[in-house]
C-alpha cells in the first residue's frame, strides 16, 4: 500500500522518464562491458549463455514496470513517444557485441554453409568445415540446424550480402532482426488502435518493445524468434480483416522459422475447419500444408532433415518440465529402473504432448471466431510450460500475442514471466529454487488477474457502481 501511494505521487512524465532512464542502463552495459573484458569486443564468447548477466537484466525490470505504470495512465505518453523511445533503446543494442546467447553466429554459419560451401545445414555439421575462419565463433559445432528453412534462407541472403566479413554479417543480421521487431510493433499498433481504450496501443507497444527480455533477445541477440513474433502478429491483423488464407500463410511462415510455431498453425487451422464450409476447409488445409512443404523441399533429405529438431527435443534445461524430468529420473534410479534418464525423458515428453493436445482440443471446441487468438495463446503457453528445453526468447511469440490481445490474466502472467524466467540458483536451492523463482510469480500474477477480472465482471453485471464510474479497465470487456 505504501508503495502504491508513493507511485501515485510521482507525476507521469517523471515516472516515464525514470523508467526509460533505467532501461537505458541495458544499452550502456551492452556497449561498455565488452570494452572492459580485453581482446576484441566482437570476438567469440563460447562460454556465454542465454542466462548471462541474468541478474543485471532482472534489476532493470523495476524500471520497465515504472514505465508501464506511466503508459497506463490517462495522461501517459503518446504512442509516437513510446515508439521513439523503443527505437532509441533498440538501435544501439543492434550495434553492440553479443553478450548473452551466441546463437546468431550459428545462424550465420548455417547460411555460410549454403552460400560458400554449398552444403545442407540440416544434414551436415558445422564442424565439417574446420578451416573456415567463421567456425571459431560457433559454440555448437556438432549441431545440425534446428531452425526452419525460411530462416536459413534469410541468413543465406545476409551472408551473400556481407561477403567474407563476419562482423558485417553480424550487424546485418541484427539489423534484419531489428526490422522484424519494427514490423511486429507496427502490427501491434494496427490491432490495438481498434480498441475502445485510447491507451491500448501505447500500452501494447510498451509492454513488448520496452521489455528488457525483448530488447536483449531481438536487438542485442538477433534471435530467430522475432520472425515468429512478426508472423504471428501480422497473422492476427489478417485474421481480423477476414483474410483467413493470408493468416494461414503467415502462420506457415512462422512454422518455417521455428517448429513450435506449428502449434499456432494447427490450432488456427482446426478452428477454421470446425467453423467453415467444406470447400474453404479443403483449400485452407492444402494451403497450410503446401506452404510448409514448399519451404522444406530445397533442403529435404528424408527424415534425416529433421535430425536437429530431434536432438534438441531430447535436451532439457531448468524449465518446469526439465525439473520434473530430473526429479523423475532420480526417483526411477532409486527404484532400480533400467536406464532411468531415458525413461524419465520419454515419460515427460509423452505427458507433455498429451497435455498440449488436450489444451488445444478444449480451446478449439470452446472458442468463438472472435476470441480464437486467446485460445491459440493458451496453447502456446501450455507448450512453454511442458517443454523440457526452454530459453527466455522462446516465449517471445506468446508474449507478442498476449500484448496484442490486451488486458488478460495470461498477459499479466507472461509479462511477469519475462522477468522471472531469467534467475537461476545454485546450491543449496538448486533446480527446485530456480523453478520456484521462475514459475511462482507468474502463477501468482495469473491468479490475481483472474480474481480482478471476476470482480470487475461482477461489478458490471450488478449495475453502474463505483468501478463502472471510474472506467474500470475490464468494464468494456465484460
Amino acid at each position: 500500500m505504501a508503495l502504491d501511494h508513493a507511485l501515485r505521487r510521482i507525476r507521469t512524465p517523471t515516472a516515464f522518464a525514470l523508467g526509460i532512464g533505467g532501461l537505458a542502463l541495458i544499452d550502456a552495459f551492452a556497449l561498455l562491458r565488452p570494452l572492459a573484458s580485453g581482446g576484441a569486443p566482437y570476438g567469440p564468447r563460447p562460454s556465454a549463455t542465454g542466462y548471462s548477466y541474468s541478474w543485471f537484466l532482472l534489476a532493470t525490470f523495476p524500471a520497465y514496470a515504472l514505465t508501464l505504470i506511466a503508459v497506463r495512465r490517462a495522461d501517459g505518453p503518446a504512442l509516437r513517444v513510446v515508439v521513439a523511445c523503443a527505437a532509441a533503446l533498440s538501435i544501439p543494442l543492434a550495434m553492440a557485441p553479443l553478450l548473452q546467447s551466441q546463437d546468431l553466429y550459428s545462424y550465420l554459419f548455417y547460411g555460410r554453409m549454403l552460400v560458400v560451401h554449398r552444403a545442407n545445414p540440416y544434414v551436415v555439421e558445422p564442424a565439417a568445415f574446420g578451416r573456415d575462419p567463421w567456425l571459431a565463433d560457433v559454440a555448437w559445432r556438432h549441431q545440425v540446424s534446428v531452425y526452419g528453412p525460411l530462416w536459413s534462407s534469410a541468413m543465406a541472403v545476409v551472408v551473400e550480402i556481407a561477403g567474407s566479413s563476419l562482423l558485417r554479417a553480424l550487424l546485418l543480421a541484427k539489423a534484419f532482426a531489428l526490422g522484424l521487431g519494427g514490423l511486429t510493433v507496427w502490427a501491434l499498433v494496427r490491432i490495438a488502435s481498434r480498441a475502445a481504450d485510447r491507451r491500448a496501443a501505447p500500452l501494447a507497444v510498451a509492454s513488448l518493445a520496452l521489455n528488457p527480455m525483448v530488447l536483449t533477445a531481438v536487438a542485442l541477440s538477433g534471435h530467430a524468434d522475432v520472425a515468429v513474433a512478426a508472423a504471428l502478429a501480422w497473422a492476427m491483423v489478417a485474421d481480423r480483416r477476414g483474410r483467413t488464407r493470408l493468416s494461414l500463410v503467415l502462420l506457415a511462415a512462422a512454422t518455417l522459422v521455428k517448429l513450435y510455431a506449428g502449434l499456432a498453425l494447427v490450432t488456427y487451422l482446426a478452428m477454421v475447419i470446425r467453423r467453415a464450409e467444406a470447400r474453404r476447409v479443403v483449400a485452407a488445409t492444402l494451403l497450410a500444408a503446401g506452404a510448409v512443404t514448399v519451404g522444406y523441399v530445397p533442403y529435404w533429405r528424408g527424415i534425416a532433415t529433421l535430425r536437429g529438431v530431434g536432438q534438441v527435443a531430447e535436451r532439457a534445461s531448468s524449465s518446469l518440465a526439465g525439473a520434473v524430468e530430473a526429479a523423475l529420473a532420480w526417483l526411477l534410479s532409486h527404484l532400480a529402473v533400467p536406464d532411468p534418464a531415458t525413461a524419465a525423458s520419454d515419460t515427460v515428453r509423452a505427458v507433455g504432448a498429451v497435455l498440449v493436445i488436450a489444451v488445444a482440443v478444449r480451446q478449439v471446441r470452446r472458442r468463438t471466431l472472435e476470441d480464437r487468438w486467446a485460445g491459440i495463446l493458451s496453447v502456446m503457453v501450455a507448450y512453454v510450460l511442458v517443454t523440457p528445453w526452454f530459453l527466455p526468447w522462446h516465449a517471445l511469440g506468446a508474449l507478442t500475442v498476449a500484448c496484442a490481445l490486451g488486458n488478460s490474466a495470461l498477459r499479466e502472467a507472461l509479462l511477469v514471466f519475462s522477468a522471472s524466467c531469467f534467475p537461476s540458483t545454485g546450491p543449496p536451492l538448486g533446480v527446485l529454487g530456480t523453478v520456484s523463482l521462475r514459475y511462482g510469480p507468474p502463477v501468482f500474477a495469473f491468479e490475481r488477474g483472474r480474481r480482478q477480472r471476476g470482480r470487475s465482471v461482477d461489478a458490471v453485471h450488478a449495475g453502474p457502481g463505483p468501478s463502472a464510474r471510474r472506467g474500470h479497465p475490464f468494464a468494456k470487456r465484460a
